[in-house]
């Protein structure tokens, strides 16, 4: 293959500036760029919430919207107030196609569709168990 070619073929893959004869009387302007990941470059992270309002599980709710995991803590909070804000990002998880894991009483994970949760190692959280933190008095 020629050099020209070869130089070519580099300039199209790696979008750089190339110098083109053309006939007509516009002139095509040819970009420099990069070639970027559509992966996300920044590091997943666990955000660790304590709502105490609807406001601020809507809170919760954008960063699920981000694809970040969560974990809220809804200890010390009025169990009906819990139980609203409990309810309330359940729906957005599960609207989001996420999960919720328990990790201990009045501590829940959610975690978008890209996370995947594997409750390994955890003791005494049936799912079709009650929790005693939320149960009404």
């Amino acid at each position: 293959m020629s050099a020209g070619l070869m130089e070519k073929i580099r300039n199209f893959f790696t979008m750089e500036e190339e110098d083109v004869q053309d006939d007509g009387d516009l002139e095509k302007p040819r970009w420099k760029g990069k070639l970027v990941s559509l992966t996300s470059s920044r590091h997943n992270a666990i955000l660790l919430m304590e709502p105490s309002t609807i406001a601020e599980a809507q809170e919760v709710g954008d960063h699920l919207k981000n694809r970040a995991a969560v974990i809220v803590n809804l200890q010390g909070l009025d169990r009906d107030i819990a139980m609203r804000i409990l309810d309330f990002i359940s729906g957005i998880a599960y609207a989001l196609s996420g999960s919720m894991q328990k990790i201990s009483e009045g501590i829940y994970l959610f975690a978008p569709s890209n996370v995947t949760v594997i409750p390994t190692g955890l003791k005494n959280l049936a799912k079709d168990k009650p929790d005693p933190f939320l149960k009404r008095s």
